[in-house]
Protein backbone atom coordinates (compact mmCIF):
# COMPACT_ATOMS: atom_id res chain seq x y z
CA UNK A 1 0.00 0.00 0.00
CA UNK A 2 1.17 3.43 -0.54
CA UNK A 3 1.16 6.02 1.66
CA UNK A 4 -1.09 8.47 1.18
CA UNK A 5 0.07 12.20 0.55
CA UNK A 6 -2.15 14.54 3.21
CA UNK A 7 -0.90 17.82 1.89
CA UNK A 8 -2.83 20.97 2.09
CA UNK A 9 -2.00 23.61 -0.51
CA UNK A 10 -3.84 26.80 -0.19
CA UNK A 11 -3.18 30.03 -2.20
CA UNK A 12 -2.70 33.15 -0.14
CA UNK A 13 -5.07 35.70 -0.68
CA UNK A 14 -3.72 39.91 -1.44
CA UNK A 15 -4.97 40.61 1.83
CA UNK A 16 -2.81 38.17 3.87
CA UNK A 17 0.34 38.22 1.78
CA UNK A 18 0.16 42.10 2.48
CA UNK A 19 -0.27 41.68 5.81
CA UNK A 20 2.85 38.74 5.84
CA UNK A 21 5.12 41.40 3.97
CA UNK A 22 4.13 44.11 6.06
CA UNK A 23 5.18 42.20 9.21
CA UNK A 24 8.01 40.47 7.97
CA UNK A 25 11.66 41.96 8.95
CA UNK A 26 14.22 42.51 5.94
CA UNK A 27 15.95 40.69 4.52
CA UNK A 28 13.11 37.79 4.82
CA UNK A 29 10.58 40.93 3.05
CA UNK A 30 12.31 41.14 -0.36
CA UNK A 31 13.08 37.01 -0.12
CA UNK A 32 9.54 36.28 0.39
CA UNK A 33 8.20 38.81 -2.39
CA UNK A 34 10.65 37.43 -5.40
CA UNK A 35 9.24 33.92 -4.24
CA UNK A 36 5.72 35.34 -4.85
CA UNK A 37 7.10 37.77 -7.45
CA UNK A 38 8.83 34.95 -9.69
CA UNK A 39 7.87 31.68 -8.51
CA UNK A 40 11.41 30.51 -7.45
CA UNK A 41 12.37 28.62 -4.22
CA UNK A 42 13.28 30.59 -1.37
CA UNK A 43 16.88 29.01 -1.44
CA UNK A 44 16.91 30.10 -5.24
CA UNK A 45 16.33 33.93 -3.76
CA UNK A 46 18.66 33.41 -1.14
CA UNK A 47 21.34 31.87 -3.91
CA UNK A 48 21.06 35.08 -6.72
CA UNK A 49 24.23 36.36 -7.81
CA UNK A 50 24.52 39.91 -9.20
CA UNK A 51 26.12 38.40 -12.28
CA UNK A 52 23.08 36.48 -12.47
CA UNK A 53 20.73 39.56 -13.00
CA UNK A 54 19.68 41.01 -16.26
CA UNK A 55 17.66 44.22 -15.30
CA UNK A 56 17.77 45.90 -18.76
CA UNK A 57 16.19 43.10 -20.18
CA UNK A 58 13.82 41.87 -17.95
CA UNK A 59 15.67 38.03 -16.74
CA UNK A 60 17.50 36.95 -14.09
CA UNK A 61 19.43 33.36 -14.78
CA UNK A 62 19.22 30.62 -12.30
CA UNK A 63 22.29 28.76 -12.86
CA UNK A 64 21.66 26.10 -9.81
CA UNK A 65 18.13 23.93 -8.73
CA UNK A 66 16.98 21.04 -7.59
CA UNK A 67 16.00 19.63 -10.85
CA UNK A 68 17.37 20.00 -14.26
CA UNK A 69 13.96 22.88 -14.95
CA UNK A 70 15.15 24.97 -12.12
CA UNK A 71 18.40 25.92 -13.97
CA UNK A 72 16.22 28.44 -15.89
CA UNK A 73 15.86 31.87 -17.50
CA UNK A 74 13.38 34.03 -14.72
CA UNK A 75 11.34 36.55 -16.02
CA UNK A 76 11.21 40.30 -13.94
CA UNK A 77 8.04 42.28 -13.81
CA UNK A 78 8.21 45.80 -11.79
CA UNK A 79 8.42 44.35 -8.23
CA UNK A 80 11.18 41.95 -9.24
CA UNK A 81 13.17 44.35 -10.16
CA UNK A 82 12.39 47.23 -8.06
CA UNK A 83 14.21 45.17 -5.03
CA UNK A 84 16.49 43.50 -7.09
CA UNK A 85 17.75 46.70 -8.39
CA UNK A 86 18.32 48.32 -4.32
CA UNK A 87 20.04 44.90 -4.08
CA UNK A 88 22.52 45.45 -6.73
CA UNK A 89 23.33 48.57 -4.62
CA UNK A 90 25.62 46.61 -2.07
CA UNK A 91 28.41 44.92 -1.51
CA UNK A 92 29.15 41.54 -2.09
CA UNK A 93 28.74 38.85 -5.19
CA UNK A 94 25.48 37.60 -3.61
CA UNK A 95 22.74 40.07 -3.08
CA UNK A 96 21.49 38.12 -0.28
CA UNK A 97 24.58 38.25 2.18
CA UNK A 98 24.40 35.25 4.51
CA UNK A 99 26.58 35.42 7.97
CA UNK A 100 30.09 34.53 6.34
CA UNK A 101 31.12 37.52 4.54
CA UNK A 102 31.38 36.52 0.73
CA UNK A 103 28.85 33.88 0.97
CA UNK A 104 25.01 33.88 0.19
CA UNK A 105 22.55 32.67 3.46
CA UNK A 106 22.60 29.21 2.84
CA UNK A 107 18.94 28.50 3.99
CA UNK A 108 16.00 30.49 5.74
CA UNK A 109 15.41 28.28 8.61
CA UNK A 110 13.92 29.05 11.83
CA UNK A 111 16.71 30.02 13.71
CA UNK A 112 17.34 33.08 11.04
CA UNK A 113 13.87 33.84 10.91
CA UNK A 114 13.97 34.12 14.59
CA UNK A 115 16.82 36.74 14.49
CA UNK A 116 15.32 38.57 12.03
CA UNK A 117 12.35 39.15 13.98
CA UNK A 118 13.68 40.18 17.01
CA UNK A 119 15.50 42.67 14.93
CA UNK A 120 12.57 43.98 13.89
CA UNK A 121 10.91 44.08 17.44
CA UNK A 122 13.92 45.91 18.59
CA UNK A 123 13.24 48.55 15.80
CA UNK A 124 10.01 48.62 14.82
CA UNK A 125 7.82 46.99 17.78
CA UNK A 126 5.22 45.68 15.43
CA UNK A 127 3.79 42.40 15.94
CA UNK A 128 4.21 39.99 12.99
CA UNK A 129 1.07 38.49 11.72
CA UNK A 130 0.40 34.84 12.28
CA UNK A 131 -0.11 33.75 8.18
CA UNK A 132 2.06 30.75 7.14
CA UNK A 133 3.30 31.15 3.69
CA UNK A 134 4.49 28.00 1.61
CA UNK A 135 6.07 27.37 -1.50
CA UNK A 136 8.15 24.28 -1.83
CA UNK A 137 9.33 24.90 1.58
CA UNK A 138 6.93 25.16 4.50
CA UNK A 139 7.93 28.91 6.01
CA UNK A 140 6.21 28.20 9.72
CA UNK A 141 4.18 30.94 11.11
CA UNK A 142 5.70 34.09 12.48
CA UNK A 143 4.46 34.00 16.25
CA UNK A 144 6.59 35.87 18.60
CA UNK A 145 6.41 34.26 22.25
CA UNK A 146 6.18 36.91 24.99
Amino acid sequence: MLDEQNVQDRVLTREEERLYLLASPQPLRDIATLVLQTGMRPEEVCRIRRENVHLDQDYLSNPHGKTPAAKRRVSLNRTAKEILARRLQQDGDYLFQGGVKGRPIVKVNARTRRRWIDLAFDTSRRMPCDIPMQHEVQWPELTRSR
